[in-house]
């Protein structure tokens, strides 16, 4: 039976966590050991996980960093083997059963470092169904730069091996990422992703979310006004900051074109001449059409 490695990180979410953690522990077809990082929570969630009497969780009740920096903790800090599985969990969601078995099935075809995500259920806080995020024809890209941009790939789906995370752990990031975001361009660029249309995730939206458009019904497909409120909530220059991240660590593996995308991306905020190229490319966009905007938008005002 094989081995998954779940890294949870929690903050005051005491309202959900129960729920979460009993999914995860009844994941059926593997052995489950749960590596959780409360990052200073001020409610009862330390209450809930001292109480958790189970020997496959473990517990480090620490300062609070946010959820950014908690979750690479987790990555730098989880026992690593190449032969076991690796999957991030947020505090508020249930899995199915079969979540991650599923995902070692899917794995366990692929050579080399691989990452798996998969669609998900939106529900609201009282597990109220709002819709798929994604249609069930829905095929992302593995390609740059529109894998780059997409932002397609939710860390609560993820499942990675081993391989990967030894991958990973070559490089540790001295930026402020958002951990599934990198995780999925490093895979797109150095390793395989396999995506599942299936969902075995219930994702819940609520106001207290970390991410995303909180108790929004139209979370699956937001309007531009509701993209426009949340940009100027996110952190300025995320992509430029990931593809110089990502240019640090593993610019000797890279190919040509992709080492130069990257360049190009991780310099554009101070190189006017960069900023001009990726505007008016055509080849520089995402999926949608809404997407891309927001991605124009971004070089045009100097925050990508």
């Amino acid at each position: 039976m094989k081995r998954v490695n779940v890294m949870l990180s929690t903050y005051n979410g005491e309202r959900f966590l129960g729920d979460q953690a009993e999914s995860i522990l009844n994941q059926t077809g593997v052995e489950v050991r749960v590596f959780v990082r409360d990052d200073g929570s001020s409610d009862g969630t330390k209450k809930i996980l001292s109480s958790l009497d189970d020997d496959r969780i473990s517990v480090d009740f620490a300062s609070n960093v946010g959820w950014r920096k908690s979750f690479f903790h987790l990555l730098w800090t989880v026992p690593i083997s190449v032969d076991e599985y690796y999957a991030f969990a947020d505090q508020d969601d249930i899995w199915k059963p079969e979540k991650l078995i599923r995902a070692i099935q899917l794995l366990s075809k692929v050579d080399g470092p691989a990452l798996y995500h998969s669609n998900m259920t939106l529900v609201d806080s009282k597990l109220k169904f709002i819709g798929n995020k994604y249609p069930t024809d829905f095929v992302p890209s593995d390609h740059m730069p529109q894998s780059f941009f997409d932002g397609v790939g939710t860390g609560s789906t993820m499942v990675m091996n081993g391989r990967l995370l030894s991958l990973i752990r070559e490089y540790q990031p001295n930026a402020s990422l958002s951990h599934d975001a990198y995780v999925m361009a490093l895979a797109n660029l150095l390793g395989q992703v396999v995506y599942d249309s299936e969902s075995f995730i219930l994702y819940r939206r609520h106001e207290g979310n970390a991410t995303g458009f909180g108790k929004n019904q139209k979370i699956n497909n937001p309007s531009i006004v509701a993209r426009f409120k949340r940009y100027h909530k996110l952190p300025s220059r995320p992509y430029s900051i990931r593809a110089q991240q990502l240019l640090s660590g593993y610019q000797r593996k890279l190919n040509s074109s992709d080492a130069l995308f990257l360049t190009e991306v991780a310099r554009s905020t101070d190189c006017f001449r960069y900023r001009v190229k990726l505007f008016l490319s055509p080849g520089i966009r995402a999926s949608t059409f809404k997407k891309t905007l927001a991605i124009k938008y971004r070089i045009l005002v100097n925050t990508l």
